[in-house]
Order: C-alpha cells, then structure tokens, then sequence
C-alpha cells in the first residue's frame, strides 16, 4: 500500500487549497489564526512531515529542519521572500524551497508610480505650511487642474536609480515620459541600455546628492543566491542626500537600514519615503515608520486579500505536490 506523503501547514488557507493538496496528501493544519503561531506548536507540528506551508512570520530555522526529520522534502511559503527560511540548511539537505510568483515587471513599476504620486501629494500639503520647503527650487509639486485633477511637476528634477537592471530601466522610461529631465544611475558597472533613456552613470556619492526622487532597484540576492548589500543607505547617505529628496524602495531588500530611515525622515533629513513594506512582513521599525506622515507604504498585494489569497495558494499547492511526486513520493 502507497503510503502518502504529509504536509504540515502552520495556518489556516482557502479551502481550495488544502483540497488541492489533500488529493495526494494528507494534511495538519495548525488551528492559530493570529499573526504568530508559537513555536512550540510549530516545533511539535513538523515532526516527520514531508513538506511544510508556512507564513513569512514563521521562522523556518535548522532547529525546525532537523526536527522535521529526514523525509523533509519541501519548505514552502505564502511569500516572495524566504529570509525567515534557513535556505543553506535546506540547500545541505536537499529540501526544495518554494515561493509565490513575484509581481510582474509592469505591476512593479505601476505599484512605484503610485507610490511616488502619493507620496508628492502628501508632501504637497506638508510644503503648504512651510515656506522653506516651498520655495526649494528641488523640490517636486503637484500642478492642479480642472475637476480637481492634477500632474507633478518634473522639469529641472533629477531621478536616481540604485542598480540600472530591467526594473530599474523600467522606471526610467516611465518617468521621462512624465517629464522627468535628468536620469543618473550607479552600478557596479556601467549598464549599455541606460542609453535607452539617456541616463549617466555618477559615483555612489553623486547618486545621493544629485537625486531628486532616489528609486532603490537592487534585487535581494544575486543569481548565485548570497545576499548583496545591506544598509548602505544609513544615516551617513541620509545625511548627504537634499532635504527635499523623495526615496522609493521599489524592491524588497536589504539595502536600508530603517532604523536610521526612521530618525532621517523624523528629522526632516530627506523629505519622505515610499516603502515596499508588505502586510505580512516584519520589516525593522515598521510600526514606528507607519506612524510618520511622510512615510508611505507599497499598496498591499492582492493575494494579501483573502480572494487573492485563494488563487495564489492553489498555485502553490499544486507546485508543492509536484515537488512531493519530483522527489519520489509518486502522488
């Protein structure tokens, strides 16, 4: 008799997803339905499992792995990202590490318009009250128009891009479409289609001090897996940044330390921010950051929303199983 792999899934999902992997598991599920499920309860759930579904708030360590056992196989979460995941352990092992699909190139680029836009409105009703600010001729303003409508103003201001990739190039273009004047990059080279939209490659020191709008386009990790850089936007760049200059984190990753963000924007070092901080993240300071006015947020994705949710974990569940039946467990 067939004996069916198992799965351990450390909160509750749409139902079209555990039946989606009870066709060829058989699954336990932890009953919390709060942000954290204990550990203790995750610690006796993964004992012999085949697979684990997890959040983004649960921390898939070596300790979790090892008590999981030998037949441990796939760690999977309802995330893009997989810092809570100890990825070299499952690396040693050979446990196959599954994600979420991420945005599309154009739904990240949308997502970073948006946010820009919001965060040059808010700064707008900020300028109002101070007359400083006002009069910078660096600073962004909004133009507005009949029925309420209104353009940001983008002639003479300079946008800078940390990191000239695809995502990167796709935000350059878009903003020169909208009128943006001068486009500077810095890489660890000099990127050949940045001739597409005109932009200059400048030192890290000139990126900082001559962008109006900062746009921060690093990947997490590069194609061999390690982590890149982390906090190099500290205090110390804050401080050689204008005062009027907008920052956009267009991608997850390590690049800025938020505590030193925190004070930077509470201090009026830069003017604001526009944080790719999802709900599920446990991004450093991300309450006291949520509390400031020129601090802003990424829109939530729609598979945070419990439809969008439903679609996405049926993905997931079928990419599990097909992990399960690739690594010998015929389902």
């Amino acid at each position: 008799m067939r004996i069916r792999p198992n799965i351990y899934i450390t909160r509750p999902i749409p139902q079209a997803a555990v039946d989606t992997l009870l066709i060829g598991c058989d699954v336990s599920l932890c009953d919390s339905s709060g942000d954290y499920v204990p550990r203790e309860e995750v610690l006796r759930g993964v004992r012999g499992v085949n697979a684990i579904l997890c959040m983004p708030t649960d921390k898939i360590d070596k300790e979790v792995i090892q008590l999981a056992g030998p037949e441990l196989r796939v760690v999977a979460t309802m995330s893009e990202d997989y810092d809570h995941i100890d990825n070299e352990e499952c690396k040693r092992r050979g446990i196959q590490v599954l994600t979420i699909p991420e945005d599309s190139n154009e739904t990240v680029v949308d997502l970073t318009i948006a946010l820009l836009l919001q965060a040059v409105v808010q700064k707008e009703s900020d300028d109002e009250e101070d007359p400083v600010i006002r009069s910078n001729p660096r600073s962004l303003h909004t133009n507005k128009g009949l029925g309420g409508s209104f353009s940001v103003e983008m002639s003479n201001r300079t946008l800078g891009i940390y990191k000239l990739g695809r995502l990167g190039l796709s935000i350059a273009k878009r903003l020169k479409n909208l009128g943006i004047s001068r486009i500077v990059y810095h890489d660890v080279a000099e990127v050949l289609s940045a001739e597409e939209v005109g932009a200059e490659f400048v030192s890290f020191e000139q990126l900082l001090s001559e962008s109006d709008i900062l746009c921060l386009c690093s990947e997490r990790r590069t194609k061999s897996g390690t982590t890149i850089e982390e906090n190099m936007f500290d205090k110390k760049s804050f401080k050689k940044m204008p005062k009027s200059a907008i920052l956009i984190e267009v991608t997850k990753s390590p690049l800025l330390d938020y505590k030193d963000l925190y004070t930077a924007l509470k201090e009026g070092e830069i003017q604001c921010a526009g944080l790719n901080v999802r709900e599920y993240d446990t991004t450093p300071y991300k309450h006291q950051l949520s509390g400031l006015s020129n601090c802003h947020f990424l829109p939530y994705r729609e598979c945070y929303e419990w439809d969008g949710r439903r679609e996405i974990s049926v993905s997931l569940a079928n990419e599990i199983l097909s992990a399960l039946s690739n690594n010998g467990n015929p389902l």
